[in-house]
């Protein structure tokens, strides 16, 4: 009967074979920091706040990625307090 290792001796020293699932949790993850990384890198380059963004890709990744694509770049160095008076 073969179990969740594939022909996993149980000699001293030997390395077992992870399951194949654990690969694809893996990239998962490395797919999931890359796409907070990406939507913060945009939203930087597009002076919006990085922070923000981020923490928005740590819930919603790919709805977030999309909104910092969308948007309008920010004019450097504007804040809200900048309004006309």
């Amino acid at each position: 009967m073969r179990g969740p290792y594939q022909d996993a001796p149980d000699a001293p020293g030997a390395i077992r074979k992870m399951p194949r699932m654990i690969f694809l949790y893996i990239i998962s993850i490395i797919v999931y920091i890359a796409l907070i990384f990406i939507t913060m890198n945009i939203a930087a380059r597009k002076n919006r706040s990085p922070l923000g963004f981020g923490l928005l890709a740590v819930f919603i990744p790919l709805i977030a990625l999309i909104i910092v694509l969308i948007i309008n770049p920010g004019k450097a160095g504007a804040s809200i307090e900048s309004g006309a008076d």
